[in-house]
């Protein structure tokens, strides 16, 4: 299924390869357009005398609409930020699962599970990196207090990470993909919540084997491109073109991992 994964790869992939660059393009684009807004907003303050008593009454006067157009820039800059994000995802997973067609219903339903599970995904991956990360400081500093030779420190905590912590980890990102996946196929939104933590709950032994697969591929992609960082303007490219080929990746290999084991 891992080998599998690579042989398929066709032109699904380049379209949510291109649904996601699409994503990022429009994020960086609407906030270059915030951060010109704002500037122009607080233009005004910067040119202010301080020994002028009525420029800086005139001023006060104007802090409040100053503050409340801030405001209400950020949260629609959010809502916007939001309502991609469920467009995209909506316009993805249509293509992994290759159904024929979205409606607008789709993306008002993915829009409402990402309202519900997006707050409980946010906090569950938090929980685990500080979890994950306590437990290697506190396996790095066992071990330290017994030898100060370098090797015998990192080598098994890299070993924790690679076996325990990173496939754990994936295990809780995979949250998304699957409610998406269910979401995509069925349209319903509570049983597709419901069924995503049931897999994870109940098949987390045979998700075990693809998550571990899908660390070593991180690993070993990542050595690859890291001699490339000797050119840093090329090596930020790459390394987006990387994350993003990853991701794309991951989502077609755990719907049919997903498929396997449901």
């Amino acid at each position: 299924m891992f080998i599998d994964s690579f042989k398929k790869i066709d032109l699904r992939y380049l379209k949510v390869f291109f649904f996601d660059l699409v994503f990022i393009a429009s994020i960086v684009f609407t906030f270059f357009l915030l951060n010109v807004f704002l500037n122009y907003l607080v233009e005004p303050f910067k040119n202010l005398n301080q020994f002028d008593t009525y420029a800086i009454n005139a001023l006060n006067s104007s802090l409040n609409n100053f503050l409340f157009f801030v405001a209400i820039s950020f949260v629609l800059f959010l809502v916007f930020t939001f309502l991609s994000f469920s467009t995209i995802q909506a316009l993805i997973w249509v293509s992994v699962i290759n159904k024929k067609k979205i409606s607008i219903n789709s993306i008002k339903k993915f829009s409402v599970l990402n309202i519900i599970l997006l707050p409980i995904f946010l906090f569950l991956l938090f929980f685990s990196l500080v979890v994950f990360s306590k437990m290697n400081i506190g396996l790095m500093s066992m071990i330290h207090s017994i030898t100060q030779n370098t090797f015998v420190v990192l080598a098994p905590t890299v070993i924790f990470s690679f076996f325990f912590s990173i496939p754990l980890i994936i295990h809780v990102c995979a949250l998304l993909p699957i409610s998406y996946i269910y979401l995509t196929k069925t349209n319903k939104i509570l049983f597709s919540i419901k069924e995503s933590f049931r897999i994870l709950v109940t098949k987390i032994k045979k998700l075990y084997l693809p998550y571990l697969l899908i660390t070593s591929f991180i690993v070993l992609s990542s050595l690859v491109i890291w001699p490339f960082k000797l050119f840093q303007s090329f090596y930020y490219f790459l390394s987006l073109a990387f994350v993003l080929f990853l991701i794309t990746w991951f989502r077609f290999y755990i719907a049919s991992v997903i498929e396997k084991i449901k």
